[in-house]
């Protein structure tokens, strides 16, 4: 019965904390700040790519990454453990008969979706260019987006991750950016080895460097296994670091 339980317990804290995210306007902040900068950058984009509304996809997707990922997902996991610890109410939670892996991966995925719905606007450009006439590659569209979201899931779990081990919501977020730009600027870290040799760092990079893989598979559209475990398999890792913060939290209290 574990399993269904998992998954009650799961929807349960997921309609929880979606809600409370659509419900707050900071969120609609982000949301609308992220839609409108990707749409100000996106014509320029078409523009360089000469009309090629793929390439011009592409290019958006990889510009925005990087800071979209270090920013967004830690501001928007920063209360989920840190104030709810702080008010009291993680206490309570703690108590009700929700594990902590439903706890955590509800809150997980309610960040994700928020994420999901804000690389989404990349669909409204793509319908606007193809009642304009432009062939849209609407299945490498589609790929790229979802490996888009993959990604954020890691860096909502980074952010979640920070939300556990910070006492306050500022502290959670200061501290969900540093993890996520550490994720993002890892290759660059492990590149600058002097004791390891060049093929060694190579053969490393290639195995950690999540947007360098990202963009060389989901983002031109071909569908690799591999991306998928590094994504799926680092979400993972942090979520059950997560899960056993709060484990720590509850025999505490």
């Amino acid at each position: 019965m574990r399993g269904p339980e998992l998954l009650r317990g799961t929807a349960v804290i997921y309609r929880r904390e979606l809600s409370g995210l659509f419900l707050q306007p900071v969120a609609w902040v982000l949301l609308a700040l992220g839609l409108f900068l990707n749409g100000y950058a996106f014509p320029a984009l078409l523009i360089a790519t000469k009309g090629d509304a793929d390439a011009a996809f592409l290019y958006a997707f990889r510009s925005g990454f990087g800071w979209i990922s270090i920013v967004l997902p830690p501001l928007l996991t920063m209360r989920m453990i840190s104030e709810e610890a702080r008010s009291g109410m993680l206490e309570y939670l703690l108590t009700a008969p929700v594990k902590d892996g439903a706890l955590v991966l509800g809150k997980v995925l309610a960040a994700t979706t928020f994420m999901a719905v804000l690389w989404g606007g990349a669909f409204v450009l793509a319908a606007a260019l193809a009642a304009c006439g432009a062939a849209i590659d609407w299945p490498r569209l589609v790929l790229a987006w979802g490996g888009t979201v993959l990604a954020s899931l890691v860096f909502c779990s980074a952010g979640l991750v920070a939300s556990a081990l910070a006492a306050t919501p500022v502290v959670a977020a200061f501290l969900g950016m540093m993890l996520c730009a550490g994720i993002v600027l890892l290759p660059t870290f492990v590149d600058r080895l002097a004791f390891a040799s060049r093929a060694t760092r190579r053969a490393l990079i290639e195995r950690i460097d999540l947007a360098g893989q990202l963009e060389q598979t989901f983002l031109r559209g071909m569908f690799d296994s591999s991306t998928l475990v590094l994504l799926v398999s680092t979400s993972a890792v942090l979520l059950v670091l997560c899960t056993r913060r709060l484990e720590m939290q509850r025999w505490r209290s």
